[in-house]
């Protein structure tokens, strides 16, 4: 299986949190199991994400493509900097990706 379809099943059959507001919101309370980050997030996001994740001991995933890859992607309109995965579904993203990080 494919990330994109990895990516794409845990979004259908999953939850989880698109933006970077709501993610670090989720990332603070302890309740994400990994976060996907894009290359182009701004700086202060990805800092603020990573020190979070540190803390609640999250995986990140940093994404080798653009907020807007990210976006396509997940079969979403729009462009996308920062996911969190609360739960993967049938998807097997968690195990991907958190092997690779």
């Amino acid at each position: 299986m494919s990330l994109e379809r990895d990516i794409r099943m845990a979004i259908e059959t999953g939850k989880v949190i698109i933006g970077s507001e709501r993610t670090l919101k989720e990332l603070k309370g302890g309740d994400l199991k990994l976060v996907i980050v894009a290359n182009n997030c701004p700086e202060n996001i990805k800092a603020d994400i990573e020190y979070y994740a540190k803390i609640s001991k999250t995986p990140v995933y940093r994404f080798d493509g653009t907020n807007r890859d990210l976006g396509v992607l997940s079969g979403k309109p729009f462009n996308i900097s920062v996911m969190g995965i609360k739960e993967a579904g049938e998807s097997n993203i968690l195990k991907r990706l958190t092997e690779v990080s």
